[in-house]
């Protein structure tokens, strides 16, 4: 038996378990911040699903009258997708998205927004700035 590369992997799954909790703080504090500003800024944007039952990373958001696919083509410096991940790919509303009650317009219009080690509060609010911009544009559009 190799005790020396045990007690050593041992030691590795302690520091990465002590840093994996630090990241989710600081992706639940980041995520958090990101919701709140969404849903004070911009009207008609809902946060689909609870605030405390989800991943770190993750944020599904829906905006009236804006389809999801315009949305994500409009913002592409930023990787965004639609629907609920267990729907990538898929055409029409969310399964999961219509199952936690999201009704059928907000589920074709939701994006995720999926937040990683590598985000900052400053690209959040680059992020959220996009997004009021492009929401705005987009509700111009469609009212013409």
């Amino acid at each position: 038996m190799n005790a020396p590369g045990v007690i050593g992997m041992a030691a590795a799954f302690r520091i990465r378990k002590d840093e994996m909790a630090k990241e989710a703080e600081r992706l639940t504090a980041l995520r958090n911040a990101l919701w709140d500003r969404v849903t004070v800024e911009i009207a008609g944007a809902s946060v689909n699903g609870p605030r405390e039952l989800r991943l770190p990373g993750n944020l599904n958001v829906s905006f009236d009258r804006i389809e999801a696919d315009s949305l994500i083509v409009a913002m592409r410096r930023f990787s965004l997708s639609s629907g609920s991940a267990c729907s990538s790919g898929e055409r029409g509303p969310s399964p999961v998205l219509m199952a936690i009650g999201v009704a059928e317009p907000s589920a074709i219009g939701s994006i995720r927004i999926g937040l990683g080690k590598s985000n900052t509060a400053e690209q959040m609010d680059m992020l959220v700035d996009d997004l009021k911009r492009v929401v705005a544009r987009l509700r111009e559009i469609s009212a013409a």
